[in-house]
């Protein structure tokens, strides 16, 4: 399960790699914009808005939408300038493309709730084993990131008394 999980982390990874190249070819200014990440608010917006024409169209009722999305992390003055850079943006518009982000954005988001079902799954087998493993101090699952499970296991060696 272990390793359908990390093919799953791997297909993840690379629907953001298919993701950027589109965005390189349509808005290459987008992901610059939010400093080289695909978190919620611009995945919302690529997965709403599609392109750059519609993305400079937003208006106030789109802004308020997207600082309740991001818990008003997505500021006017951001706002403002993403329809800027919409306008201006060098890269070109097609359907194709629109079509494209939107695919990548459902795959990627289908990963996740996989990749979410395998990791509550993991942590209920290991708590179900009939082991007194994980009742030491020492050993467990520890959630690093999102999506991410580690099993930790700290070695402490006694120092002896000379």
């Amino acid at each position: 399960m272990i390793r359908q999980r990390d093919n799953y982390l791997e297909m993840k990874s690379k629907q953001l790699v298919y993701l950027t190249n589109v965005l390189d070819k349509s808005f290459p200014e987008f992901k610059g914009f939010f400093d080289n990440k695909l978190g919620k608010t611009p995945l919302y917006i690529l997965k709403i808005y599609k392109n750059k024409e519609k993305i400079s169209n937003l208006t106030m009722s789109h802004y308020d939408t997207l600082r309740t999305l991001s818990m008003g992390k997505f500021s006017y003055p951001k706002f403002s300038k993403l329809k800027s850079l919409a306008r201006t943006s060098i890269g070109n518009s097609s359907k194709s493309y629109d079509l494209l982000i939107v695919t990548i954005i459902h795959h990627y988001e289908e990963l996740v709730k996989i990749i979410e079902v395998l990791d509550q799954e993991i942590e209920d087998l290991y708590f179900k084993t009939d082991s007194f493993i994980h009742t030491l101090p020492s050993i467990g699952i520890r959630q690093q990131q999102p999506f991410t499970l580690k099993l930790e296991i700290s070695v402490v060696f006694p120092i002896p008394d000379n």
